[in-house]
């Protein structure tokens, strides 16, 4: 396959440092929002930013769990699909494309006056986008083909 990339040859330092990249970089964008709160959240007292801090390590926790499986479930369909019609390349596409947005969107949202939500809205604004992009190019392509 011409598209493909074989992650089990070439040096493994590589091949480890490609794929933890983004997922590092993906959680010191939450480390630096959980940071951001407990600033903010300083003005009112040690008690407050306790409570920052302990609700800001539960909802990494569970966010971190609940992405486990919308991660997986997520490449693994888009994936088979657009194999399926040979086409690996859409899929990747999108993806790199709706999380370049992430940062835009997020700034965008933040000068309207979201304050730090604008961050989740930006995320969940660019899912909700990769998801109905890759639908409607599955069905044209799906419509070329059959």
């Amino acid at each position: 396959m011409q598209g493909t990339k074989n992650l089990t040859q070439g040096p493994i330092n590589r091949q480890l440092f490609t794929l933890a990249m983004p997922i590092m970089a993906t959680s010191f964008i939450q480390m630096a929002y959980s940071l951001t709160d407990m600033a903010w959240v300083g003005r009112l007292g040690s008690e407050s930013v306790a409570a920052v801090g302990a609700v800001g390590i539960l909802t990494w926790m569970s966010g971190s769990i609940a992405l486990l499986n919308k991660v997986g479930a997520e490449v693994s369909v888009s994936q088979s699909i657009f194999y399926g019609l040979g086409r690996t390349i859409p899929p990747a596409i999108v993806s790199i494309g709706c999380n370049y947005m992430r940062i835009p969107v997020a700034l965008l949202l933040v000068h309207m006056g979201m304050g730090v939500d604008a961050i989740w809205w930006a995320v969940s604004g660019t899912t909700i986008a990769k998801g109905l992009i890759l639908t409607v190019w599955f069905i044209s392509i799906k419509r070329r083909i059959l």
